[in-house]
């Protein structure tokens, strides 16, 4: 295992609001990686911190478009999310939790008029975290070439 974990993941198009999006200039390349304890070479985040940072993102880009759309002030935006995992799984069976985030910590600081409560409000819509906390089907599929 040359290369160790390295994953280079091709993103080029999406559906949304009813018609495809293929038509990007150029394609993201978005390359995930482990660090050396688990046999990768640190090439860039795990796929675990890919989790983390699109649950940031979310939340924030979520906050500042609603809040823009409902004519709130927000001067700053800083978000800070952890997560505890236990890097054992990845390589052998968990002896007592599931593979995965046994919990996510999200604190969102906000410099606005706003009230806290509609602050909160406004975050909780974000996409991903919804994701994250209710279940969705996911289905597997794998075929060996």
């Amino acid at each position: 295992m040359d290369r160790g974990a390295q994953s280079l993941s091709l993103v080029s198009s999406f559906y949304g609001m009813g018609r495809d999006f293929s038509a990007r200039a150029t394609p993201f390349i978005q390359t995930t990686d482990t660090p050396g304890v688990l046999l990768g070479k640190d090439g860039g985040p795990s796929p675990m911190e890919e989790v983390l940072v699109a649950l940031a993102s979310s939340v924030t880009t979520t906050l500042a478009y609603r809040a823009a759309f409902a004519n709130l002030q927000i001067q700053e935006i800083e978000c800070e999310v952890e997560g505890d995992f236990d890097v054992e799984t990845v390589v052998e069976a968990p002896a007592k939790i599931g593979p995965g985030f046994g919990e996510i910590r999200v604190t969102v600081h906000v410099k606005s008029n706003a009230s806290q409560e509609r602050l909160a409000k406004l975050c909780a819509a974000s996409p991903v975290l919804e994701t994250l906390t209710q279940p969705v089907p996911v289905s597997l599929t794998v075929k060996k070439i």
